[in-house]
């Protein structure tokens, strides 16, 4: 059955148990939890992501690592900003003399021997994470924290237990733990993408990963206490997840939960990832459509893993189906009335185009080629199957070049008329188009 779902943001808390029931009583070396100051502004914070995600990978299950996506490289649209990231670059020392993006904190403290970045109270350049990474990893910690959740895709609702075990006393007499929700594969733009960290590229968008959405527990964690050796702590959370933060999606397939201890509201002693278990998978479908026709439904709707969904075109008099796009890829259906999609497994979008119905050049199938939307502002469609396409200035010089694909970028270009040109077995038609 189609779900539309909206809630409100809440945290509700509960103290559980009297005995440690998922988290080691085992004395343990601290894991690092690295938090880096970014911005899809920033043409260098690439290859910080690069870094980050390397020491993830040497250190399984050690490492950490928390994109804070904050400062001037942060601004405009899409917006990835938290509450949460000007304080902690406030914290750290971010604009002090000689500090800048991307840098990071790796525990929130300084590591002798390691040079910091400038002025700044704790940040490090991303050359030097590794060094304090390796050199934080072999110190011995006073405590371990675990966390385990059920995460009900239906309601958006995690609930979620976490431990910790005191191996030794603390140096403060209260620690302050933090659940900290991460999102990974946010498609979005990234300055440096492609120079620096290329993998991450789907087309023109940047899969950003790691990125902070949200503390649970406030900006500097609830309060852990007692902190001697022996001591067992626990509490349960229940958090209601948005749909949105900030008008950017939160798809329950790529999320994360992070659970950290520091000393106060620096030092962080130790984390570890939450052990999440999904019940009732729902996906989301977006759909949207070119002007003179419709889709139907026409909003956002979840449907439950498994189910099938099925959408319908109506044009308006006078106007046919051009083509469907599925995730952006064109599923050949010129002409159709209706498109379903098989039993869901993850979220998708829909996009169908309508237009009069054309003369001109058919390809193999029969489809008349044709290219759309016309005015065009960011990815220009051709309907139908071809064999090369040009896009010419006025003045006759070709901008650029496709063989064969659905679409082609033109978010590059300047506003104006341009021609497309485009070969279908030996035969060429040429389209005005203005951006």
């Amino acid at each position: 059955m189609k779900k539309l779902l909206s809630f409100l943001l809440v945290a509700c808390f509960s103290t559980t148990l009297l005995a440690q029931t998922i988290v080691s009583t085992e004395p343990s070396n601290r894991n690092m939890i690295l938090e880096e100051f970014t911005g899809k502004g920033c043409q260098y914070c690439p290859d910080g992501h690069k870094r980050a995600q390397q020491l993830m990978d040497d250190y399984p299950g050690r490492v950490f690592a928390i994109n804070v996506h904050q400062g001037s490289f942060a601004g405009g649209t899409p917006n990835y900003r938290t509450p949460y990231g000007d304080a902690l670059a406030t914290q750290a020392g971010m604009g002090l003399y000689n500090t800048g993006y991307p840098a990071g904190t790796v525990a929130r403290q300084l590591f002798e021997g390691i040079p910091k970045m400038g002025s700044s109270h704790f940040l490090y350049e991303r050359t030097r994470w590794s060094q304090c990474v390796t050199k934080g990893l072999d110190e011995p910690s006073c405590l371990n924290v675990a966390a385990e959740g059920i995460l009900d895709w239906e309601a958006r609702k995690l609930t979620l237990l976490v431990e910790v075990y005191y191996t030794g006393n603390a140096v403060n007499e209260t620690n302050k733990l933090t659940v900290a929700m991460l999102q990974n594969e946010i498609l979005g733009p990234q300055s440096g993408g492609s120079t620096w960290y290329p993998e991450m590229m789907e087309g023109t968008q940047y899969r950003h990963q790691h990125m902070l959405r949200d503390f649970i527990t406030g900006q500097w964690g609830m309060d852990v206490t007692p902190t001697t050796e022996g001591s067992f702590w626990s509490h349960t959370f229940e958090y209601d997840i948005p749909v949105h933060f900030n008008n950017v999606y939160t798809a329950l397939s790529n999320v994360d939960f992070l659970v950290y201890v520091a000393e106060n509201e620096k030092t962080i002693i130790s984390g570890a990832r939450a052990n999440i278990t999904n019940i009732n998978k729902c996906y989301r479908i977006t759909p949207t459509s070119g002007g003179n026709g419709t889709i139907s439904p026409s909003d956002p709707q979840f449907f439950l893993e498994g189910e099938s969904a099925e959408y319908t075109f109506t044009p308006n008099p006078g106007f046919e189906v051009s083509g469907v796009y599925v995730d952006e890829k064109s599923v050949g259906l010129a002409g159709v009335t209706s498109y379903t999609f098989p039993p869901l497994e993850k979220d998708h979008t829909i996009r169908v185009m309508f237009k009069r119905s054309p003369v001109g050049i058919t390809d193999i199938t029969g489809v008349t080629i044709g290219v759309e939307p016309n005015p065009v502002t960011d990815k220009l469609y051709v309907t139908g199957i071809y064999d090369k396409l040009e896009i010419i200035s006025v003045s006759g010089q070709v901008l650029a070049t496709a063989h064969g694909k659905p679409s082609i970028d033109v978010n590059h270009l300047a506003k104006g008329i341009y021609f497309v040109k485009i070969q279908v077995n030996g035969q060429t038609s040429t389209f005005k188009v203005v951006k």
